[in-house]
This record gives C-alpha cells, structure tokens and sequence, in this order.
C-alpha cells in the first residue's frame, strides 16, 4: 500500500497520566492493564533478555523493563526525537537491515499503535519474525475512541479480529479481555463534546446552559466513580483490546 499521507507530528506521552477530558477512562485504564501485565511478563524472560517498545512513541515503559535488567530498544515510524529510537520504520513495511539481522526479542510491546496500522498482514508476520520462539506480544487496541492521528488512524477492531491475525501468523492468545465498562465508554463519550444551542435564539441558549450544567455534573461523578459505586451498567461496549499473545514454538 503506497500512501502519500503525511504522518502527524505528535508530541507522545512519557507518563500514562489522562491529559483530556476523554482520556479520563482510558489512559487510567490502559496503565494499570499494561503494567500489570508487563510486570508478569519481565518476569518469564531472562536477565539478558530483550525488549522490542513498537510505536514507542514517549517511551513511558523504558524506565521499569531497564529497571528489571533487560535490554530496551525503542521503534517508532515518527518519533518526536529520533535521537532516543534505535530503530525507525513503520511495523507493516519492509524492516530495515540493521533490525532484521539483530537478535530476536523476548518481549514485544505494542500498545495503542495497531488502531494506526494500515497493512496488519505484513505487521503481524513482522511481529513474528522479531519474537523469539516463545516469546510474548503484549498488545492493545482502543474499540471506542475518537479519531486521533489522522490520517494514520484505520481501525477499531475487537478481540477476534486480533485473534485471527494472530493464529494465522504463528501466535496463541495467552491473556485477553475487553477492557472498560459501559460507564467508562459513556464518560468517554462525554468527554469528547459539550452540548450547544441547536439554534441561536434566547431560549435555546438558556436550554443548552442548563443542560451543560447537567452534563459537566453526570460527567464529574463518572469521573470520580460516584454513580459506578451505586449502580452497574453492562452493555457489549468496551474501551479497549488488551491481548497478550505468545509466538508458537
């Protein structure tokens, strides 16, 4: 696929902290999910091992895999600073020499970028190419978000479509759920627009104060847990993908 597109500038995360009104859900949710995860996982590799951050992007995951005694090395198609990448290059185009020809990686983290990923043929048979036999893949995808990185932003895919490219490329699900409750992808939701007047006259614009009052107030008690305290929602939405798959042996 030859894409013309200019790929965005964005100044990546180094800490998973929520920044806007709609990460509020998300970001919390993705770093207790990640970390815990990756905690495990830098435990079944050796000291020696070595650790492949895909789409690295800030690097917020390079402090804990060094403090665990294993090599990190960062890729990013654009990364903000390319003096802090080892390797740059999108994951669904050909792999540069110097990356092909390194040692295979016992852990792959590849959070939040697969949504950006136009050929998920060619990434995931470059996925497997990078793993050692046995090695993991820890990844996530967003099912509800908004368009971000545009024009770089193609999918929402849900777990199956994440299992089928994995078994057809040579990996198993070891760990998956669907992450985040109805609450959490309607907080999301509220947290991308605000109500407005649907036309300018005096008594919509008053209807609509009012109703962003409303909203702002459901949204704060979404925020800090206070209606999910008192009443469960469950409905077939979710946030987010959060996979970990094992390269077959």
């Amino acid at each position: 696929m030859n894409q013309s597109w200019e790929r965005p500038m964005t100044r990546e995360r180094t800490f998973y902290e929520p920044k806007l009104a709609q990460e509020q859900f998300i970001v919390p949710l993705l770093k207790r999910e990640i970390e815990g995860r990756l905690s495990k996982c830098l435990l079944e590799i050796p000291l020696d091992g070595r650790v492949l951050d895909i789409g690295c992007g800030g690097q917020p995951f390079r402090e804990r895999v060094e403090q665990n005694g294993v090599l990190y090395h960062g890729l990013d198609a654009n990364p903000f600073d390319p003096k802090t990448v080892e390797y740059i290059c999108a994951i669904d185009r050909e792999l540069p020499p110097e990356l092909c020809h390194a040692e295979p990686y016992h852990l792959i983290l590849c959070t939040e970028v697969m949504e950006h990923v136009a050929e998920w043929d060619k990434a995931f048979k470059n996925l497997n190419r990078l793993l050692v036999p046995g090695g993991k893949l820890l990844m996530t995808c967003p099912f509800v978000y908004q368009i971000h990185e545009a024009p770089y932003d193609f999918w929402r895919p849900t777990l199956y479509a994440i299992k089928h490219f994995a078994q057809k490329y040579g990996f198993e699900p070891v760990d998956e759920i669907k992450a985040g409750t109805m609450w959490d992808v309607i907080g999301t939701v509220m947290g991308m627009g605000q109500p407005q007047a649907a036309a300018p006259n005096f008594v919509n614009r008053i209807f609509a104060k009012a109703i962003r009052v409303i909203y702002r107030m459901i949204f704060n008690l979404l925020v800090t847990g206070k209606i999910q305290n008192f009443f469960k929602l469950d409905g077939p939405i979710y946030l987010s993908n959060i996979t970990v798959l094992k390269k077959k042996v």
